[in-house]
């Protein structure tokens, strides 16, 4: 800002936008700036205010408080804020949604800036007017932004097309939780970076079933994926535990039959099983 320019300052999120001319500009911390109010109301009032209560140029004060109306009204859940749904949304954008067509909007729990509405409408395998139907929906420069009925409609979509991706990062966090539920965790200190941390295995454990981002997140990003195909997935997991243990079974017989010296039987086994899952996996 330049000393003689007018400003739309605004002293609380709820206020108008009042018209100030910058008079002076501070020179010590924190940083402050003197202004006078235009409006005849105010009778000439001056005071030093902090300069991030200055919100944008006079002369684009209407477009800057439509534009703030706009995302006030697509913000229709804002109770989604610090809830599981905010960080399952986020885990799927992370693992299923392109940047480049999609991200959630900062600062706007369950709002999603479309960049590609085309693309997305694809990706998803649904009609495009889908995501441009809702009434509070507008055209950003970030984008599309829609409320959360429609980002709800991306998600869950998302969840059920490609319900194996998804369901194999759920796992994958709870191999990881139930790993440190049983070992316990390091991590980094924040204020002493050449400090360790330990967590506690029960603390582990009693987080993750606290916090909104563990096993209420997980639980909520298979309810997305759909009944049916958390179950396949589970008759999966189950069906793989089974072929490895089926595995080791054999490979032990095996290797019983040559302590007897049972060569003949023991290559006639090995010759029609082929080879072990856990040598396959080594090999590759």
């Amino acid at each position: 800002m330049e000393i003689g320019e007018r400003w739309g300052y605004r002293a609380h999120s709820v206020d108008s936008l009042v018209e100030v001319e910058v008079l002076k500009i501070g020179t010590q911390k924190p940083p402050r700036t003197l202004v006078r109010f235009i409006d005849e109301q105010f009778e000439g009032r001056q005071e030093w205010i902090p300069p991030a209560r200055l919100k944008v140029i006079w002369k684009d004060a209407v477009e800057f408080e439509a534009r703030e109306a706009r995302w006030d009204r697509v913000d229709t859940h804002p109770g989604l804020e610090g809830a599981p749904v905010e960080f399952a949304i986020d885990e799927v954008f992370r693992t299923l949604i392109d940047d480049e067509l999609a991200s959630p909007a900062y600062g706007y729990t369950g709002v999603t800036a479309v960049k590609d509405v085309a693309g997305l409408a694809g990706y998803l395998q649904i009609d495009e007017s889908l995501l441009r139907d809702a009434p509070e929906s507008f055209d950003d420069e970030d984008g599309w932004i829609v409320p959360w009925a429609t980002t709800e409609l991306i998600v869950r979509t998302a969840c059920t097309l490609y319900s194996d991706k998804m369901l194999h990062e759920v796992e994958k966090q709870e191999s990881e939780v139930q790993l440190e539920s049983t070992h316990g965790r390091w991590y980094k200190s924040y204020f002493h970076k050449d400090e360790d941390i330990f967590v506690t295995p029960e603390e582990v454990a009693s987080s993750d079933f606290e916090e909104p981002y563990g096993k209420r997140c997980r639980d909520l990003l298979r309810q997305w994926c759909g009944a049916e195909t958390v179950a396949r997935q589970d008759e999966l997991k189950a069906l793989r535990q089974e072929v490895v243990r089926l595995d080791e079974l054999v490979t032990h017989a095996i290797r019983v039959l040559r302590t007897a010296k049972l060569t003949t039987q023991a290559d006639d086994i090995q010759r029609r099983f082929g080879v072990p899952i856990m040598q396959a996996r080594k090999s590759r």
